[in-house]
């Protein structure tokens, strides 16, 4: 008697599954599930196994879909190993799809108009309609649902080479090699930065001239992240080449700060709804205003296709994934991208992730914008993947995808520890004070491009960009940096520079009083584009002396907050 009222509460369950079926939503999945046994084939395939919601079961049967909350499904799906339940469960199911197939027909010749709704009740058997917005109009058992809306109903057997059953779609993989174009976005929260003092040239797009000399293009890195979160390597655990020096004790930090993802305290975000939140924003939004105490915000694995604002008044908020190669936050706004109130976002408002907020770290996450790289020349095509105005920021095996602006390191002092850096024209450009150590630089240009664009204005500013112990890889001819403005400084010492250098190494933004006044050095960096034969006049081959202040933590005063964080 037990086992027969579980498969009445399955019955009852499952009929009230193809009820809800919204219009419109076309599958084949009555087929799937014209016997029982192709029911069950269907839960296995589209389940995973949760051995421990499954407990003490040692048959390890998939963990029951949302939609059922209840134990009678596992129950249902266990009656199967008796023949006798089985035939019975066999049974009740042909009832079940009977009913559905019925009421999918009805919501084929019914319109929305019609002003109707038919539902099935368990304790008459049977399916009846109402009006939507009153009273019931008429109990009516029918086989098929008339076609006419009429007292005197005429029953029409449906034609079944015409009759389009409708049932849920299926839900979005989280595959991060899909990408569809959003419907919609919020761009209203991403005004335009303040003007800066002086004057300075527009950042345009670059258009350069064929390389002097052609080199062989070297095997590099897959440019696009992994299809496969789980089985593709990380880019940030890519071994740095053999003879590359280790720092002097005393000057980098040879650890990465450790994070306790299993708090109580600990806010949670997850695709699969094991979390307090889904949306990385929706996180972001429950931190207190104003915070004045670490919070740390756990991504699990996915791809997280949202536009992300973390704002200044949030500070302190850290930022942990679950694996570089495993967890996305991505967008796909370039600077021509119109807003909400028609006009173009700008290169400001592309980004995918905005930190305003001070004292901000990010772990194991990958920032990305999935706008394609522009043709060389192109106008408003810049596309950031992450922009960073706050102070005491830290990065730790993060990732950064993009093509042309992909870091926008805009201002205040920040430390980026073995990351991996793409894109092609100046992906790595702003008029902050920040140390790059042990990052893997990859360029996907073609077939020019820029590593870096430097926006120092006055030599009074304490800002610049040092790459120490790093590597540089990837395609095209790119130079190590441009001068976005007239005092830009950048060092790259102790680095590993692939054969895709050009051999001038430098540009001065065809603005020949910037050669006067910039610092670009380079110190004991090695490979094949490492020759400092053909170097711009004006660029430097530091001194011991010249390099050790870019060699150091103390460069950005990371001896006062690194260790804090």
């Amino acid at each position: 008697m037990r086992t027969l009222l579980l498969i009445h509460v399955f019955l009852s369950l499952a009929a009230a599954l193809l009820l809800a079926a919204p219009k419109g939503a076309q599958s084949d999945v009555v087929d799937v599930f014209s016997s029982f046994e192709g029911w069950v084939q269907h839960i296995q395939d589209t389940c995973h196994p949760d051995p421990e919601e499954d407990g003490e079961d040692d048959d390890h049967l998939p963990s029951r879909p949302h939609q059922l909350t209840d134990e009678v499904f596992t129950k249902v799906l266990k009656a199967k190993k008796n023949s006798t339940l089985y035939k019975q469960a066999q049974e009740y199911g042909e009832k079940v799809i009977d009913i559905g197939k019925k009421v999918l027909h009805d919501r084929q010749l019914y319109d929305d108009e019609s002003g109707y709704d038919v539902y099935y009740t368990y304790k008459s058997h049977g399916l009846h309609k109402k009006k939507r917005y009153g009273k019931p109009y008429k109990k009516q058992y029918y086989k098929y649902k008339p076609y006419k809306r009429s007292k005197q109903y005429i029953y029409e057997q449906p034609d079944p080479e015409t009759v389009v059953y409708y049932v849920d779609a299926p839900p979005e993989e989280d595959n991060p090699t899909y990408r569809p174009k959003p419907k919609s976005h919020d761009s209203d929260y991403y005004p335009s930065p303040p003007k800066k003092k002086g004057t300075q040239p527009s950042k345009p797009s670059i258009t350069y001239p064929p390389p002097k000399s052609s080199k062989p293009l070297p095997k590099t890195t897959p440019s696009s992240p992994p299809s496969t979160p789980d089985l593709t390597p990380n880019p940030t655990d890519e071994p740095l080449p053999s003879n590359m020096p280790d720092p002097p004790p005393g000057t980098i930090p040879s650890t990465i700060p450790s994070v306790d993802v299993s708090g109580a305290d600990v806010i949670i975000v997850s695709k699969d709804g094991s979390g307090q939140f889904s949306t990385v924003q929706a996180a972001i939004d429950s931190v207190p205003v104003p915070n004045t105490k670490r919070v740390v915000i756990y991504v699990k694995r996915g791809v997280y296709r949202e536009k992300v604002l973390i704002p200044s008044t949030k500070p302190f908020i850290t930022l942990k994934g679950e694996n570089s190669a495993m967890t996305y936050i991505q967008w796909d706004d370039t600077a021509s991208t119109l807003g909400k109130d028609g006009k173009p976002l700008g290169t400001y408002g592309s980004a995918s992730v905005t930190v305003k907020a001070d004292d901000f770290m990010a772990l194991d996450v990958s920032f990305k914008n999935t706008a394609p790289p522009p043709a060389s020349g192109a106008i408003g095509k810049q596309a950031v993947a992450l922009l960073i105005e706050g102070d005491r920021a830290a990065f730790y095996r993060c990732s950064f995808y993009g093509a042309q602006d992909t870091l926008y390191d805009k201002q205040g002092r920040h430390y980026y520890y073995k990351c991996y850096i793409e894109g092609s024209i100046d992906f790595i450009f702003g008029d902050a004070r920040s140390l790059f150590v042990k990052c893997h630089l990859h360029s996907i240009a073609t077939p020019d491009g820029a590593l870096t664009a430097q926006n120092r204005l006055q030599p009074t500013e304490n800002t610049g960009y040092s790459f120490a112990y790093c590597m540089v890889t990837g395609t095209g001819s790119i130079y190590l940096g441009r001068a976005w403005g007239a005092y830009s400084r950048v060092v790259f010492a102790f680095t590993y520079l692939d054969n895709i250098i050009l051999p001038q190494g430098w540009n001065d933004w065809s603005i020949p009083s910037n050669q006067q006044t910039v610092f670009y050095g380079e110190y004991k960096c090695f490979g094949p584009g490492a020759n400092s034969a053909g170097r711009a006049k004006w660029s430097k081959q530091l001194t011991p002396e010249q390099a050790k202040p870019f060699l150091s933590v103390a460069f950005i005063d990371g001896n006062q907050w690194l260790v804090t964080q």
